[in-house]
C-alpha cells in the first residue's frame, strides 16, 4: 500500500500570518492534532502542532528556569522561550523544518520514517503541492479496514459443506478448528479451513508472520491428512504491507469459517 491509500485528502491548513489562537481552534473543531503551515502558493514551510501549545501564557504553562539553567542557556535562548509563551502569530511558532513524503511512498517507509523521526504525521506533496496528510491515526484506520475484510472473509466462510463432503474430510476439519482454538498464538479470526480428499487448506488472513509456520505445523499433526497447503495472506499491522500465500488463491465451493 501507499501513502495515497491512506492519507487524509485535502487536509486543512493554516498561514503563517494567522493567529495561533484561531488556529488552535480549528484544530480542535476538526479533532485533529496538527496544521501544515502553507504559503501565498500553497507550498509546505511549516507545519503547527499540539507540541507547539503546550507552554502557552495563556495556559500558566510557560517553561521557567532556574537561574543557573538561565545563564546556562543565556539571553538568546530566554528570548526564544518568551516567544514560544506569548507568539501572537503562528509563523513564530510553527516548526519550519518539515519532511514530507510523496503519494506513492511505500507505508513501510512511512512507518520507518515516522519511527526514525520520532513524528506522527508527514505531508504528502505531489509536484510541490499538497495533497494529503498521514498520521499514525490514518495508518490505524487503514488497519481497521484491513480488519473489517478479515471479518467479511471470516462470514463468507461460514456457508455450510456442500453435500456430498466426505465424512473423513470433515472430521479432519473439525481436528483442525479445533487445535486452532486451543492455542493462545493462533488468531482466532479471519482463519478459514477448507479440507478436500485429505488435503487441509489453511486460508485467510494473519497480522504476526511467525503464525504461518505454526499453522501449518499445527495442521500437518492431523490424523489423516495427505497434505497442507498455505492459502494465507500475511498484513504488516502498521505498514498495511501484503505478502501474498505461497500455494496461491484457495480453492472455491468448499469450507466453513472458524
Amino acid at each position: 500500500m501507499k501513502a495515497a491509500d491512506v492519507m487524509t485528502r485535502d487536509p486543512l491548513t493554516a498561514k503563517p500570518g494567522e493567529r495561533v489562537r484561531e488556529a488552535a481552534e480549528r484544530m480542535v473543531a476538526a479533532h485533529i492534532s496538527a496544521l501544515p503551515v502553507v504559503d501565498d502558493t500553497g507550498a509546505v514551510i511549516g507545519l503547527i502542532s499540539e507540541a507547539d501549545l503546550l507552554h502557552r501564557a495563556e495556559l500558566g504553562t510557560g517553561r521557567t528556569r532556574s537561574r543557573l539553567m538561565a545563564l546556562v542557556r543565556g539571553d538568546g535562548a530566554l528570548a526564544e522561550d518568551y516567544v514560544e509563551a506569548h507568539a501572537v502569530l503562528v509563523g513564530d511558532i510553527m516548526a519550519p523544518e518539515v519532511l514530507t513524503i510523496a503519494p506513492d511512498t511505500d507505508l513501510a517507509e512511512v512507518v520507518r520514517l515516522m519511527e526514525h523521526h520520532r513524528i506522527r504525521r508527514l505531508p504528502v506533496l505531489d509536484g510541490g503541492r499538497l495533497v494529503g496528510i498521514v498520521s499514525r491515526a490514518d495508518l490505524m484506520k487503514a488497519m481497521a479496514k484491513a480488519g473489517q475484510w478479515m471479518s467479511a472473509l471470516d462470514t463468507a466462510a461460514t456457508e455450510a459443506l456442500p453435500t456430498g463432503t466426505p465424512a473423513g474430510d470433515v472430521a479432519l476439519r473439525q481436528w483442525v478448528l479445533a487445535r486452532i482454538a486451543e492455542q493462545p498464538w493462533a488468531p482466532q479470526l479471519g482463519i478459514s479451513v477448507i479440507v478436500a480428499h485429505g488435503v487441509v487448506h489453511l486460508c485467510g488472513v494473519i497480522l504476526v508472520a511467525e503464525q504461518r509456520n505454526a499453522l501449518r505445523v499445527l495442521a500437518e499433526q492431523a490424523p489423516g491428512a495427505v497434505g497442507v497447503k498455505d492459502h494465507l495472506v500475511f498484513i504488516e499491522p502498521l505498514s498495511g504491507a501484503f505478502v501474498e500465500p505461497p500455494d496461491g488463491p484457495p480453492p472455491a465451493g468448499h469450507g466453513d469459517g472458524i
